[in-house]
């Protein structure tokens, strides 16, 4: 009877132990998963932090880009460009106009001609092609000539200093023999391939505020303008 009983308690403590045992393994086994859990939402948090980081820096570089652009459009539609120039023909070329074409000239705009340059004015003829047995042709009253008036400049240049000393002799048409008006200045070429311009005179008389020019003598330069003496 000692012996069952002493047989059953060992029993027992086996069983208890197995079971504690079994316990520490699912316990393990639980925290096991819990940390493998949170180290994949951790990972899946810090993966999420990284694009949405990465997206809002390449949503605010296209913003900055849009913003860089219109304000360059602005820029440009608010800027005024100014160019100064001649156009010369090559010698030998001809222009010719299709019937009805018209040639004007920008208001205040002037026509400098080379005293060498030959112009050579045209005329097409125009043949009737309407047949003899057509009816009587009814001429009608002619139109008014519109007079055609043009204006131009004669320019003088001296070398001056640093640049020239140019004169222009403005006439109002080409039967004028005087200048309706002169003016003079000094012109300085730059460095960016612009032009300085300081004004010395209208009509032979020197402005009264005539602006300086580091070693250039404005009063000299006056002195070199060519003012129309009368033919």
């Amino acid at each position: 009877m000692a012996m069952f009983d002493e047989t059953s308690t060992i029993y027992d403590v086996a069983k208890t132990k197995l079971f504690a045992d079994i316990k520490l393994e699912r316990a393990k086994t639980t925290l096991y998963q819990f940390v493998g859990v949170g180290l994949l939402a951790a990972m899946l948090g810090a993966g999420i932090g990284l694009a949405c980081f990465g997206y809002s820096y390449v949503v605010d570089g296209r913003a900055e880009a849009q913003k860089l652009a219109d304000a360059m459009v602005e820029a440009l539609e608010k800027a005024h460009l100014t160019t100064t120039g001649e156009v010369k023909m090559a010698d030998g070329s001809i222009v010719s106009l299709a019937p009805g074409g018209q040639v004007t000239l920008v208001p205040n705009s002037t026509v400098h001609l080379d005293p060498s340059s030959i112009v050579r004015v045209t005329e097409t003829p125009v043949t009737d092609t309407r047949s003899a047995s057509s009816g009587p042709i009814i001429q009608s009253s002619p139109a008014p000539e519109t007079k055609v008036v043009t204006q131009y400049t004669i320019f003088r240049t001296v070398a001056f200093g640093r640049g020239s000393v140019v004169t222009g002799w403005r006439f109002d048409n080409s039967n004028q023999v005087n200048p309706t008006d002169q003016y003079c200045y000094y012109d300085e070429p730059a460095n960016d391939k612009t032009h300085l311009r300081i004004d010395l005179g209208e009509n032979g008389i020197i402005v009264d505020s005539l602006q300086p020019r580091v070693g250039v003598d404005m009063t000299a330069a006056f002195g070199n303008c060519n003012w129309f003496r009368g033919v």
